[in-house]
């Protein structure tokens, strides 16, 4: 993982997330945030962005569903990036702008290929 150019909160947030932690990553496709294991409304801050799509040579963008999470890694700092496996087995990885103002990763469905995924905050 690099680090170079990342505010020592993020570095700090990057070295204690580990998969435990990232299990309380909260991810909503615009719908109200689910409660966490003990039934509790999460207490972290909320994070959401209108996103987009694209596939191909990435030249047009197709708007997809708010994405919505939660992160509380106890830390304080934000996240560089997130990853993520649905129930479906569909995977997601996005990276953040060092304000969270916006993200660029990918998703991909089982059995497909990855498609670019972008969003801005809202």
């Amino acid at each position: 993982m690099q680090t170079e150019n990342v505010s020592p909160d993020r570095r700090n947030f990057m070295k204690s997330a580990g998969s435990a932690t990232l299990a309380t990553l909260l991810v909503t496709g615009g719908a109200a945030l689910a409660k966490d294991a003990k039934g509790s409304e999460p207490t972290a801050s909320t994070y959401t962005y209108a996103t987009q799509n694209s596939w191909g040579p990435i030249t047009q963008w197709h708007t997809a569903a708010d994405l919505s999470f939660s992160v509380d890694a106890g830390t304080g700092s934000l996240p560089a990036s997130l990853s993520w496996r649905d129930q479906q087995g569909n995977s997601f990885s996005i990276s953040f702008a060092s304000d969270m103002s916006s993200f660029f990763g990918y998703f991909q469905r089982i059995n497909e290929g990855p498609i670019a995924y972008r969003g801005t905050r809202k």
